[in-house]
């Protein structure tokens, strides 16, 4: 009960603590991962265009692309180290191309749109980083951009998020949000696959 806790609530705050209050019941570990992830995070992600990614309920994939997908307005999906599709974006107003398209389809990305090294500087270097999409999907006149981030839980990797840049590359303040997103991802990516 609200009123009951603000005794608490004024006592914590003469203390200089933070008071925690949780609407379900939740691990420690699980409260844990959150706190870390607010406190590397900061309050500068905590709004977006389409809603509050504080507010998205953990292990909520496909809304959590979905807000990242209208914040950073490009199509967002998220893959594991496996290169199979987990979440991807459905926003109004954006389009998938062929690769995303197959992606969706066939719930993994094609193996030769999948490199080992790839995967490896992803989910090692902890940057965001560009990637041309290749054949078949690119061509010598036409080719589109993708940026993907790997997601991790301390030394653990989870999988990757990848955003769909097309031929406008994102602006460089916008590759270090893609790597901020893929750090929140991973609270969301923990619970879903204990789920």
């Amino acid at each position: 009960d609200a009123a009951d806790a603000v005794p608490l609530a004024e006592a914590a705050a003469q203390a200089g603590v933070a008071l925690v209050a949780l609407k379900s019941a939740m691990s420690w570990s699980h409260l844990h991962t959150l706190v870390e992830e607010t406190v590397l995070l900061g309050e500068n992600l905590v709004s977006a265009p389409g809603g509050d990614l504080g507010s998205v309920p953990v292990g909520d994939l496909n809304t959590l692309v979905n807000l990242i997908a209208e914040t950073l307005d490009r199509p967002v999906g998220i893959v594991d180290t496996q290169w199979r599709l987990l979440a991807y974006s459905a926003v109004p107003g954006q389009v998938n191309d062929d690769l995303q398209r197959d992606v969706i389809l066939n719930r993994v990305v094609p193996e030769r749109n999948a490199p080992r090294e790839t995967r490896r500087l992803l989910l090692t270097t902890g940057r965001a980083l560009r990637f041309l999409t290749n054949a078949p999907y690119d061509t010598a006149d036409h080719t589109i951009w993708r940026v993907g981030a790997g997601i991790r839980s301390g030394q653990e990797p989870l999988g990757m998020l990848w955003v769909l840049e097309g031929r406008d590359q994102l602006p460089g303040d916008r590759l270090v949000l893609v790597e901020e997103f893929a750090r929140l991802a991973a609270a969301h990516l923990l619970r879903a696959r204990t789920a």
